[in-house]
């Protein structure tokens, strides 16, 4: 049974370190499911959750994003948020 978190809930969970709730709060953010949509957040929780090169959702948004200079901006966000939570 899989249960149905809120964004509240996944926050806390991601920030606590939980990995499946870092790539559910990346898609969320990539899909405009309860937040809006925003590629840099979606990109920052995934680095978060799995920062190698082989993630592949990181690759996916990386496509999304519309320039160098976002990318990189994402990149940068990433960074910092994974440096807050580790």
């Amino acid at each position: 049974m899989e249960v149905d978190y809120s964004n509240s809930q996944l926050l806390d969970m991601a920030i606590a370190g939980d990995r499946d709730a870092q790539f559910t709060l990346a898609y969320r953010y990539e899909e405009g499911i309860g937040f809006d949509e925003s590629l840099a957040k979606a990109y920052a929780w995934a680095y978060v959750a799995n920062p190698y090169s082989k993630n592949m959702f990181l690759k996916r948004i990386s496509k999304k994003l519309k320039s160098s200079e976002e990318l990189n901006s994402a990149r940068v966000f990433a960074v910092k948020l994974n440096e807050i939570l580790n």
